[in-house]
């Protein structure tokens, strides 16, 4: 193994010490918005992680508009190991999640003789879990700053509260099997 790559004796990942994140890529998602992450790792091996993002727009195609309101919190174990070159930068993750997002939906009325669309507030909640893999590589020599990839899969349990909806609303009867916005038990793929 390279001496410069080796962990040094007093410095991080070598003692313990916080780490302050955030995820650039929490702006691209449909429910977008700035996070921050605080990381205390307790030796080479162990660490705990907790996410969290203030959910503040909607990337998707909402014709019925509005901004989304909501937060998604993240906590998350993780194991680091030694890698082939003693490193101590590749890891093995547990994560749970919960996000609850506040959003504005159209609805079609039937009244009788003619249909009216209208919007109105809805409310997601999802929760789950994944497992993850990953990697942290340092961009300076004194390793102070910190690029991070990792992937993961696992499940997710959503269910959109029906508060609110209006009488006489329209639903088709048919539904499209492939949709991955619907209530129910979906795939959950941390990247």
């Amino acid at each position: 193994a390279k001496a410069d790559k080796l962990p040094i004796e007093g410095v991080y990942p070598m003692e313990p010490a916080f780490i302050i994140s955030t995820n650039v890529f929490s702006l691209t998602e449909p429910d977008g918005g700035p996070s921050l992450a605080l990381e205390y790792r307790f030796n080479l091996h162990w660490s705990i992680l907790v996410e969290g993002t203030a959910i503040l727009y909607d990337l998707t195609e909402n014709e019925a508009g509005g901004s989304n309101k909501g937060y998604r919190i993240r906590p998350e174990a993780r194991y680091y190991f030694a890698g082939k070159h003693k490193t101590f930068r590749g890891f093995f993750g547990v994560e749970a999640s919960y996000k609850q997002v506040d959003f504005q939906e159209y609805v079609t009325l039937d009244h009788e003789n003619y249909y009216e669309r209208t919007a109105y507030t809805r409310r997601k909640k999802m929760g789950g879990g994944a497992f993850k893999i990953g990697f942290q590589t340092f961009f300076d020599k004194n390793r102070r700053i910190i690029f991070e990839l990792y992937g993961g899969a696992g499940f997710r349990y959503r269910h959109t509260d029906k508060k609110g909806m209006p009488e006489n609303v329209y639903v088709p009867r048919v539904k499209n099997p492939w949709r991955l916005d619907e209530d129910g038990l979906l795939p959950n793929i941390p990247m």
